[in-house]
């Protein structure tokens, strides 16, 4: 079986490393492939470093210049229309190939048949091309797996059949075009994982990675996209519980200009196809505010719920027990927003519910990501978790997770008195400055300041 792989790298300003990533699919141990070569946005000195591998590669390696910039999907779209090959790659210009990735790849799919889409291990390099850590994907089981941490977009394969008969890439979107490939994929049961690092990615300063909004944003708006091309939640019968306990007023603490409560029930309020918003609190000054603003359902929890022992899955489970009994009201999604988090968004809450059907999860929880440097303890004293500076990355499968207290959402049937967790637990994440939980004075003056400039932080 011959089998040709066309590689596409499309660089706009990482001139410095793109010799590299040439190099590293001109070193391949397996000979058939393709180069596509595309300069997104005038630049240069990417044109004369492309031009020369093109003289010398005539009949291997092709070049396009587009004079004004078409994004990471324009690109990858053109290299579809003019690819040549049976498998079809992303190498981003900052990255390189190992030497026999091509050849693993191969053989991956020649033992693996009803493959379309496979992914591997890789490398972190520093800007120096030095081997700072190693990311290790965990092995898909079939009908085992919950597949929430897609493969990483670059350096994976994918057959170019499969591919052009999914539309290719989706141009409304302008990043994460992994991300939406993975959706496509999922339910197909044709993704594979070869447990080798075959690449090499690296992190620096100029990183698209390093912008974590913006991959938060795509991802959530692909989410979004996918779960309405599938009408997901058609006949979901979805209830957002709110929990308010107001200790010591806590929640009618002004916040901006506004009552710290306000911001939950103004997300809440904005979250479309839901069928019931409640209010569990302990508090009749809840209750009150909430019937002169926003009229949600609610009710005055026994006092033994609002005792600070009491965890959520609690108040959750008496507050469905309650809808049951005096309005026969059986959900089957249930999501729970807590009032003390004022940075939650309608699209966060959104999020959690399509992450929740799209990966068929029996609950989600929302979490940021801890980019601080962990240690352990060894006889020889303190060893860190990971040799990489954890600040430098973003957005990565081997991160550590912190559930943040702002939502979780779940699958009805799995929810217990003690627990609404289920067994296959997902994610949705949000960014740690979003993850305000007003705990303190300390806390409302966090969030005041924050809430006052957010739009000063979307794009860090």
């Amino acid at each position: 079986m011959n089998c040709k792989v066309t590689v596409y790298i499309p660089n706009h300003n990482y001139e410095s490393y793109f010799k590299e990533a040439i190099e590293s699919v001109i070193n391949q141990t397996y000979k058939d492939w393709e180069l596509i070569l595309i300069i997104d946005g005038y630049n240069k000195t990417s044109i004369d470093i492309g031009k020369k591998y093109v003289d010398e590669y005539q009949n291997k390696i092709k070049l396009f210049v587009n004079k004004n910039k078409i994004g990471l999907r324009g690109c990858a779209n053109l290299a579809l229309r003019k690819s040549k090959g049976i498998f079809f790659t992303r190498l981003d210009a900052d990255d390189s190939f190992v030497k026999t990735a091509f050849k693993d790849y191969i053989n991956f799919f020649k033992k693996n048949k009803k493959i379309n889409f496979a992914y591997s291990d890789y490398y972190y390099v520093d800007s120096y091309s030095k081997v700072i850590d190693k990311n290790l994907n965990d092995k898909i089981f079939k009908k085992k797996t919950l597949l929430n941490l897609p493969a990483h977009g670059a350096c994976s394969f994918i057959k170019t059949k499969k591919l052009k008969a999914i539309g290719g890439y989706n141009t409304s979107f302008d990043a994460q075009d992994g991300y939406e490939l993975w959706l496509n994929l999922l339910n197909t049961n044709s993704i594979g994982n070869i447990q080798k690092a075959l690449f090499f990615y690296r992190q620096h300063e100029k990183s698209m990675s390093t912008n974590e909004n913006k991959i938060l944003e795509a991802k959530r708006k692909i989410k979004r996209f996918y779960a309405s091309k599938k009408r997901l939640l058609k006949n979901q019968k979805i209830l957002i519980i709110l929990g308010a306990r107001n200790n010591n007023d806590i929640l009618f603490k002004k916040i901006n200009k506004k009552f710290l409560i306000e911001y939950s029930l103004d997300s809440i309020k904005k979250v479309k196809n839901i069928n019931k918003v409640f209010i569990s609190t302990d508090d009749q000054k809840v209750l009150n505010f909430n019937s002169k603003k926003y009229k949600f359902d609610g009710y005055q929890r026994p006092k033994n719920l609002s005792m600070d022992f009491v965890t959520t899955d609690n108040v959750i489970y008496d507050s469905l027990k309650f809808l049951k009994k005096t309005q026969n009201f059986n959900p089957n999604i249930v999501v729970f927003v807590n009032s003390n988090t004022p940075c939650v968004r309608a699209e966060d809450i959104q999020e959690a519910i399509d992450t929740l059907l799209i990966f068929k999860s029996d609950s989600v929880i929302s979490v940021y990501e801890d980019f601080d440097l962990h240690y352990k303890h060894n006889k020889e004293g303190l060893k860190k978790i990971s040799e990489r500076m954890h600040h430098q990355l973003r957005i990565h499968r081997d991160a550590l997770f912190v559930d943040n207290r702002s939502i979780i959402a779940s699958i009805r049937k799995v929810i217990k008195k003690d627990n609404m967790l289920g067994k296959k637990i997902g994610h949705s994440l949000m960014r740690r400055i979003e993850s305000i939980n007003i705990k303190n004075n300390y806390d409302l003056w966090l969030a005041d300041k924050y809430l006052k400039e957010r739009k000063k932080f979307e794009n860090i």
